[in-house]
């Protein structure tokens, strides 16, 4: 799940895990960009969410946090983008220190800025308008 991003999500996150079979990886959605047409939660919220998960579950493998999730600015192109992206994966280095906490994943970029992400440290993008341009076919 890559867009945890409230008190709210995460209490039912926890209580829907209980008695599974398999677990959930989650990715906390931060709003890097500050982009008020974006989705994710502060940096601060973030961290306060991050906290709370450890609280409630340090001892349940079944809802592991294992990244962060962040889109890049709508405008300022692709110097934007890397500025945002970067400052996503810093974050997320601070925190894996800071709480000793493995996160390996970084979901970041879409088909505009994908390559950016990448550069920056994505583990996974996300693209599907680049997919279907040219009749399918990518460049």
């Amino acid at each position: 799940m890559h867009s945890l991003d409230s008190d709210r999500l995460l209490s039912q996150i926890l209580e829907d895990v209980v008695g599974r079979e398999s677990g959930v990886e989650l990715l906390l959605e931060v709003n890097i960009s500050g982009d008020a047409a974006k989705t994710g939660i502060t940096i601060s919220d973030a961290e306060l969410l991050l906290e709370r998960w450890m609280e409630q579950n340090s001892n349940n493998a079944m809802a592991k946090i294992v990244g962060l999730m962040g889109m890049g600015s709508l405008n300022g192109g692709a110097d934007q983008a890397r500025n945002d992206f970067e400052s996503l994966r810093k974050l997320r280095d601070r925190w894996s220190v800071r709480y000793s906490l493995p996160l390996p994943e970084l979901s970041m970029g879409m088909s505009d800025d994908f390559e950016v992400a990448i550069e920056q440290g994505a583990t996974m993008v996300r693209i599907g308008s680049i997919l279907f341009q040219n009749d399918g076919i990518i460049n």
